[in-house]
């Protein structure tokens, strides 16, 4: 029932409901097998969310989280985790009419940077500046020693 209400919203507080009603006495029987009662204590407490039922939902996360007969199951983690998600639940989005707001201005375009690998930089200098060159050509080597200038 609880998925079937997942699918076919106008009826899905009603389904959630009635599933809601199936589960609880499952629940509440201490003859019922640990892991089956957890199963449906969670997912009962899944309806109770889907129906707004926040407190419900969280003493049901609480109860699986607590109680020693559950320690065996996945359902204590699950329920701690839920647990941790419940105050969200509680704030109620409120859609106004109208036109949304305007968005913000585009912000500046930046300058993305290349990779070193990518980015290889060409400088070129005058020929009168290269030690390299010289405007005849490359130098010569020298054929005399040259002596140091004296003091």
């Amino acid at each position: 029932m609880r998925q079937q209400a997942e699918q076919t919203p106008a009826q899905r507080t009603h389904l959630l409901e009635e599933a809601a009603a199936v589960l609880k006495p499952v629940v509440d029987d201490p003859q019922v097998a640990a892991p089956l009662a957890a199963a449906a204590a969670f997912s009962l407490a899944t309806c109770y969310e889907s129906l707004g039922r926040i407190d419900d939902a969280g003493q049901l996360y609480q109860t699986l989280r607590n109680e020693s007969r559950f320690a065996g199951t996945v359902f204590p983690i699950l329920a701690a985790d839920r647990l941790s998600d419940l105050d969200e639940l509680r704030v109620r989005l409120r859609f106004e009419p109208g036109e949304p707001p305007a968005a913000p201005p585009p912000a500046p375009p930046t300058t993305a940077l290349k990779p070193a690998s990518e980015e290889k930089p060409q400088i070129t200098l005058p020929p009168e500046l290269s030690p390299w060159t010289t405007p005849s050509g490359p130098p010569e080597p020298a054929s005399q020693p040259v002596d140091a200038p004296s003091p």
